[in-house]
């Protein structure tokens, strides 16, 4: 069998979380407020033993996907989608600094004389 055939017959294996299932409640918890920890501590309440550092990353992963819909059908508020991105503030400060740069006024004509 060459590679071809293979890429052609086999997809791909993707591991999938063992958290996926309670994306929504996780969502949910982090949105409330809930530590890391404290989820934890929930997902062990439920047979789901997995580390505080294994919460924390799915919770960031799942925080830069659209926003989830909790378990009452509301979204859920998104901290990624609120935290401005890094090239937006650089642009709005840009803006900013173009805009104050065509709006100020030299205090001194070109001989160098306070025009006040």
């Amino acid at each position: 069998m060459d590679i071809k055939e293979f890429l052609s017959s086999v997809q791909p294996g993707k591991k999938v979380s063992r958290l996926k299932q309670y994306e929504l409640e996780i969502g949910e918890l982090k949105s409330k407020g809930y530590t890391d920890d404290q989820i934890r501590q929930w997902l062990a309440k439920n047979d789901v033993i997995v580390s505080r550092e294994a919460v924390r990353r799915f919770a960031k992963k799942i925080s830069q996907a659209p926003a989830p819909v909790t378990l009452d059908n509301k979204p859920a508020d998104n901290v990624a989608n609120q935290k401005e991105s890094n090239a937006a503030k650089i642009q709005r400060s840009l803006e900013e600094q173009k805009t104050q740069a065509s709006s100020s006024l030299f205090k001194h004509d070109k001989s160098g004389k306070n025009t006040e």
